[in-house]
């Protein structure tokens, strides 16, 4: 079976990231993993990202970056794909 990685650039997400992690863990495909990076987002949603990972990442599929000054998405997409 391979294995894959899905990768989330997030800004200003706070709204929708519960349906965003929600489609990502819910894959029926078993060997996988996600990485979620938030770019210093100013409205929570590193924190939210967080507290929603202690209640619903049962598994451990997802690491969570987040960053401490904003760099972009194309700069974030660099960082998940290189760190795989």
């Amino acid at each position: 079976m391979h294995r894959f990685v899905i990768v989330i650039p997030s800004y200003k997400n706070a709204k929708y990231y519960i349906k965003n992690l929600n489609s990502a863990l819910s894959q029926n495909y078993s060997s996988f993993r996600i990485i979620y990076t938030d770019d210093s987002s100013p409205d929570g949603t590193g924190q939210f990202v967080e507290d929603y990972l202690k209640k619903n990442d049962k598994n451990g599929l997802v690491k969570l970056i987040r960053n401490e000054c904003r760099v972009g998405a194309l700069r974030n997409l660099y960082d998940m794909i290189h760190s795989c």
